[in-house]
């Protein structure tokens, strides 16, 4: 069963701001010998320092952090060779294939994919992993971020996977919840090892963490929020392509994941009166557009097809009239 997010007060997200470079002088926290952190990234040379900081302040830490460069031209993988040469349980790798231009989804998933086989397949460590945290380069985790996310999926044995809470630090009570999956769930996640690996790792097509939503539902596994493991994306619209490209980028691959048209003209009517900026979700209908017109390619699944064709109006549409 899939859990939207419950409303409340994003307190204590400021821990993920304060305090200084974490030093390997410091104490270091207890070791969490069942989880693997893989992080993808391209062109975040930026981002790396604040990135390793906010993973060595944390309350504990994984048996490996895997870092995949995905044919960055930045010099973001050599930095982050460079301010982790200390700390052998972080590994920075190069992604072993690339899609090209217009296929962020894809290469994002060929990334992490890389990473958690790296990880697995590290002698004396690999077998030991149960669970797989994936967050990206521009986020600021509160310190106990991956202690608290870790305690809540052990504590359900049927939980696929659970993400954190994203807060905007410059208005911390303004959370919107709608009670939709698609709509709460983000993509900073932990997931069960066993549910990912029986997926054959992250699926290489449009929007792949919407798609897992679709498997864990269809296994009826749970899959939901942990609200108190707070994080913040320092990226303005999580996206390095910038809010319209993001916006077309998304209508695309909801056409690509067969969403009924019905659905985007309900969200544009719906979150286009109740979320800022209202002009997103016109937007992302143009990008469905767009993958209409050109006849862009659909996800080859029919268990993915039939849900956002069939179900996914009936499912949306329950969730909104049980939060109103």
């Amino acid at each position: 069963m899939i859990h939207g997010a419950r409303s409340e007060k994003a307190e204590g997200i400021q821990h993920a701001s304060d305090g200084g470079a974490a030093s390997p002088e410091e104490a270091g926290p207890m070791v969490d010998d069942e989880l693997l952190l893989v992080t993808p990234m391209r062109n975040e040379a930026e981002h790396i320092h604040d990135l390793i900081g906010t993973v060595l302040r944390q309350t504990i830490r994984p048996a490996a952090w895997i870092l995949v460069d995905g044919n960055s031209d930045d010099g973001c993988s050599e930095r982050a060779r460079n301010l982790t040469e200390q700390y052998d349980w972080i590994h920075v790798i190069e992604q072993t294939g690339y899609y090209g231009a217009g296929y962020s989804h894809q290469n994002f998933a060929l990334g992490v994919n890389d990473g958690v086989r790296h990880g697995l397949e590290m002698p004396g460590m690999g077998n030991r992993i149960r669970y797989i945290a994936k967050i990206d380069a521009s986020v600021e985790l509160a310190p106990d971020f991956l202690e608290r996310m870790t305690a809540d999926i052990r504590s359900d044995q049927r939980t696929a996977f659970v993400c954190g809470l994203e807060v905007d630090v410059e208005a911390p009570d303004t959370i919107y919840h709608s009670g939709d999956p698609f709509v709460d769930l983000n993509d900073i996640r932990v997931y069960r090892r066993d549910f990912l690996v029986s997926q054959n790792l992250y699926p290489v097509s449009a929007s792949p963490d919407a798609v897992l939503i679709v498997k864990a539902m269809n296994e009826g596994l749970d899959a939901r929020l942990c609200s108190s493991a707070r994080f913040h994306d320092k990226r303005a619209g999580a996206t390095k392509i910038g809010r319209w490209k993001g916006y077309l980028l998304k209508g695309r691959a909801l056409w690509n994941l067969s969403y009924h048209p019905l659905i985007i003209f309900a969200d544009i009517f719906y979150f286009g009166l109740l979320r800022k900026p209202r002009y997103q979700f016109t937007v992302v209908m143009f990008g469905y557009l767009q993958g209409f017109i050109n006849q862009d390619e659909r996800i080859p699944d029919p268990e993915v097809v039939d849900y956002f064709w069939r179900r996914r109006l009936a499912d949306a549409m329950d969730a909104h009239l049980k939060r109103g």
